[in-house]
C-alpha cells in the first residue's frame, strides 16, 4: 500500500496527509519505536492535531482501502496503462521514456 513496500524499503520514519483523511485535514507520522520514543509530550504539534472527526474519517478511509483492496486494483491498472503507454512510446517518438511507477 505504500512506495517503500515496492522496493522492500523500510524507512525510520514517513510522514503522510492529504488522502488519509479522504478531503479532511489530517496528517500523520509513522516511526520505529526508538525515535518515537525521544518525542516528549508537546515536541510536536498540527493546528488540527487530535481532531477526532478527522481522526474518524482517516481511519473509515484506512479500513475502506484494506477491505476494498483498492491497492490490488491500483496495482492492476497501473500495468495495463504502462503496457499501453509503452504501446504508444513505440509508435510515437515523441515519447521519450515510460517509467511506471511515481
Amino acid at each position: 500500500m505504500l512506495a517503500g513496500e515496492y522496493w522492500n524499503i523500510r524507512p525510520d520514519l514517513m510522514t503522510m496527509a492529504k488522502g488519509l483523511g479522504g478531503g479532511l485535514p489530517i496528517g500523520a507520522f509513522v516511526a520505529k519505536e526508538e525515535i518515537a520514543a525521544a518525542f516528549d509530550p508537546g515536541d510536536h504539534f498540527s493546528t488540527f492535531g487530535g481532531n477526532p472527526v478527522c481522526c474518524a474519517a482517516a481511519l473509515a478511509n484506512v479500513e475502506a482501502i484494506m477491505e476494498e483492496k483498492i491497492s490490488e486494483n491500483v496495482a492492476k491498472l497501473g500495468k495495463h496503462a504502462t503496457v499501453r503507454l509503452n504501446d504508444l512510446m513505440n509508435r510515437y517518438p515523441i515519447i521519450g521514456d515510460v517509467r511506471g511507477k511515481g
